[in-house]
C-alpha cells in the first residue's frame, strides 16, 4: 500500500499486511518528513473498505521518539504523538498486530 500513501509526506518505505489465521499484521516502514505537534494524531491511510479491520492499537519507534498507532473500524491509520513535545519524524517503523473475530 506505500504507493498510495502520500508522497509529500513519505519519500520511501512500505505499509505490508499479513495474516496467519485470525491473526493480521500492520508493518510500517516509512521514510520522509511529518511534523507532529505535542498531543496532536495524524490520519496517514486509510485502508480499502474490503479489508478486515478492528479497533487496534500500538506503539511505533521514530527517529525522535515513540509514537502510538491505531487502526479503526472505518480502516483509518492514525498516528498520536502522547509526549509533551513537538516531533520531527523522518523514519518510523514498528508492527501493529490485530486478532479478527468472527460475528456471533
Amino acid at each position: 500500500y506505500s504507493y498510495l500513501l502520500p508522497v509529500s509526506t513519505w519519500t520511501s518505505g512500505s505499509l505490508y499486511f499479513s495474516t496467519r489465521g485470525l491473526i493480521v499484521n500492520c508493518y510500517i516502514n516509512l521514510e520522509g518528513t511529518l511534523s507532529l505537534a505535542a498531543g496532536n494524531s495524524t490520519l496517514i491511510y486509510t485502508l480499502p473498505m474490503n479489508f478486515p479491520t478492528i479497533n487496534a492499537y500500538g506503539i511505533l519507534n521514530t527517529d525522535d521518539g515513540v509514537l502510538t498507532v491505531s487502526i479503526n473500524t472505518s480502516g483509518e491509520i492514525t498516528l498520536s504523538n502522547i509526549s509533551a513535545s513537538n516531533m520531527t519524524i523522518n523514519k518510523v517503523q514498528g508492527c501493529l498486530s490485530y486478532t479478527l473475530s468472527f460475528p456471533s
